[in-house]
């Protein structure tokens, strides 16, 4: 990947390759297979994207030994001149599943971590409830 990451295992980060190779060409397989959702709303609002065109992964963290944040730059035909964005990836028994936002993380991996640097900001950022209703 041409980046030296301390504290992220190398399976992790192939994971993460892996799940954006297959967006490429198959981006709702590659939700349904690879993806973790805390709701129904927002696997089937990331599931009907449209496919990606490319990425470039910026920065690695390590949040714990079950966590992993991953800020990437991903181009679609929506965002032609790429978005900025963070993904996390963590492992849910023993497995590990990409997270599109912390509000998709499940407790059992965020309790006592401080993850709220990591939410969205900017003026450009749209709640998801105000796409698609209120997430129950």
């Amino acid at each position: 990947i041409g980046l030296t990451v301390e504290r992220v295992p190398e399976s992790v980060m192939e994971f993460y390759i892996e799940f954006l190779e297959l967006a490429k060409t198959d981006r709702h397989t590659a939700v349904m297979e690879y993806c973790h959702f805390e709701d129904v709303e927002s696997r089937d609002l990331t599931a009907s994207a449209p496919n990606l065109r490319e990425y470039e992964i910026i920065e690695w963290e390590c949040l714990s030994d079950n966590l992993w944040a991953v800020e990437a730059k991903l181009t679609d035909i929506t965002f032609p001149h790429g978005c900025y964005g963070m993904n996390y990836v963590g492992r849910i028994d023993g497995k590990y599943y990409v997270m599109t936002g912390i509000g998709q993380i499940p407790y059992e991996l965020s309790a006592g971590l401080d993850i709220e640097h990591y939410e969205p900001w900017g003026e450009d950022v749209v709640d998801p409830e105000d796409i698609i209703g209120p997430i129950t």
